[in-house]
């Protein structure tokens, strides 16, 4: 074989090899969790199981001040993926890359949250520069790649064309359908969530968990009120103060803007009073939302805004019957209510008390027109019907939008009330 042909042909096998060593482009980088070490500034941290247990009840603590620091054995790491416990602290990913520390970026903006690390990182160390500990419920480590659709990558931004107040975590599937694998995951309009209880952390987790899965990009507003369980509005209005859940409503609606909101039923689908509470309060905060009367001095700097429409789970009049069976491309055909099926089932604390129906007396696809600027709906198919919200389809996995946005912190309004598990 003349040389410059031998070399030819040794080159292409050294590039060959180079090649196999590297993860084919776009690949989902491989979780590689199970082959790292873990330390607490230095030391060996206790009970690291409690972060790689898959189990929402532990959570492992890193002091303010402190370090949490892996290793894959000199091997390289390609990114990180946190869930925290129930609170986010402000703390600082490094990566140690060729021989030296480098800042990489910031964290603690979501309860859960991808990070990308520079190409040859083989240990990262999550800083805790905040004044109080913080409490990492799970972490993965994935090896060099794309992000895996299954690590939410949030973000967070003020106009929005739908907004849905629901009450729990899994009302947003249970008494919704495929409101949200329809509008957010599908068509790709701005699709924002209002969680009225947060509920327990593990409950938050798997709240994020089930918004991911159907595709919904916009990190949820929480209104932090404590749950309690009653069978009439009076009675919940006990528990609550109406005037500060109409506050927090009003002060989402303005931030967010929404052309169209939904939420639940006046009645409280099967009598949960937090239920009718939410909807009586949605309805009165729709209103509000446009009346510079209502808090005038707490929400100057909130401008008003007119809601277009309001819909409520089955409310009695101007009803539209949404069809939850029509195939979704972005979920590579399934339709909505499967793929709110299978959102709730990473709400794993409640699997033995509640299942996804389609159809029967609480029909998650039977809703109201309570309220329109727009005239009455005609094709009674869609909830953005005569608005002028346009829907952006995008390219999505299973698991979630592979596109990544950059936007501010969400904002929420915590009322301090002592959490309790739900009814």
């Amino acid at each position: 074989m003349p040389a410059l042909n031998r070399l030819s042909f040794l080159s292409l096998i050294c590039l060959f090899l180079c090649l196999l060593s590297v993860p084919a482009l776009g690949a989902d980088a491989q979780d590689v969790t199970s082959q790292c070490t873990f330390n607490h500034s230095g030391k060996k941290l206790g009970h690291a199981e409690n972060m790689l247990d898959r189990d929402y009840s532990t959570f492992v603590t890193v002091l303010a001040g402190r370090y949490l620091e892996i290793e894959r054995g000199g091997n390289a790491i390609g990114g990180i993926y946190l869930q925290y416990e129930d609170r986010t602290v402000a703390c600082r990913t490094e990566a140690f890359v060729s021989g030296s520390w480098q800042v990489v970026q910031d964290c603690g903006t979501y309860l859960t949250e991808y990070v990308a690390l520079p190409p040859g990182t083989t240990r990262v160390r999550l800083n805790n520069t905040s004044r109080y500990r913080l409490f990492l419920n799970e972490l993965y480590v994935y090896g060099p790649g794309s992000r895996p659709a299954s690590c939410a990558q949030w973000h967070s931004g003020d106009k929005c064309d739908l907004m849905l107040i629901h009450c729990h975590p899994d009302d947003e599937v249970l008494w919704f359908g495929g409101l949200l694998p329809t509008y957010a995951g599908d068509r790709g309009y701005e699709v924002q969530v209002v969680c009225v209880v947060p509920a327990t952390p593990v409950r938050r987790l798997e709240l994020l968990d089930s918004l991911w899965h159907c595709g919904v990009t916009r990190y949820p507003h929480f209104l932090g009120l404590g749950d309690s369980h009653h069978a009439s509005l009076f009675a919940q209005y006990k528990h609550w103060s109406k005037d500060q859940v109409l506050y927090s409503m009003t002060k989402a609606i303005r931030t967010y803007r929404p052309e169209v909101v939904v939420s639940h039923d006046l009645n409280g689908e099967y009598g949960h009073g937090a239920h009718m509470a939410t909807a009586d309060c949605t309805r009165i905060a729709v209103e509000y939302a446009n009346n510079e009367k209502k808090f005038a001095s707490k929400l100057k700097d909130y401008p008003l805004w007119e809601v277009q429409k309001l819909y409520l789970h089955l409310y009695g009049e101007n009803t539209i019957e949404m069809d939850w069976h029509v195939p979704l491309g972005a979920f590579g055909g399934k339709d909505g209510i499967t793929v709110a099926t299978e959102a709730f089932a990473f709400h794993k604390s409640q699997q033995k008390a509640w299942s996804i129906s389609d159809g029967g007396p609480y029909s998650n696809a039977r809703f109201g027109l309570v309220m329109s600027k727009v005239g009455p709906d005609t094709e009674k198919n869609d909830f953005l019907e005569n608005t002028s919200c346009v829907p952006h389809p995008r390219i999505t996995e299973p698991n979630g939008p592979v596109e990544e946005e950059d936007a501010e912190n969400a904002e929420s309004d915590v009322i301090h009330i002592t959490l309790t598990p739900e009814s």
